[in-house]
């Protein structure tokens, strides 16, 4: 069986993480990402009023991400039934980097 691999597409978007949750614009079409963080963050995929909490671990809104590299797929909107369109990130304890790739 041939090793499977993401590959970059060049198609990314980043920010810088602090203690106020800002929302990112996935790449147009991606089905699969590459997400990026230097510090532990959380998350929440969403639609254009997406807002990450950085309540508990448990928060059934947003996941926390610990810091790394993890190529995910982008959830599916049940709403559209396509892949959400943007990402919400708030820090877990320290300010960061965070950013998201197309992959294929």
């Amino acid at each position: 069986m041939p090793l499977q691999v993401a590959r970059w597409t060049g198609k990314r978007a980043g920010l810088a993480v602090t203690d106020t949750a800002q929302t990112l614009i996935i790449p147009a079409g991606s089905i699969v990402i590459e997400i990026s963080a230097v510090e532990n963050c959380y998350i929440r995929f969403g639609t254009d009023s997406v807002t990450a909490a950085d309540n508990t671990i448990g928060d059934d809104v947003s996941r926390l991400f610990l810091s790394g590299m993890q190529v995910v797929p982008v959830p599916i909107d049940a709403t559209t039934d396509a892949p959400y369109n943007r990402i919400s990130v708030i820090r877990a304890t320290t300010n960061g980097i965070f950013q998201v790739e197309k992959v294929e």
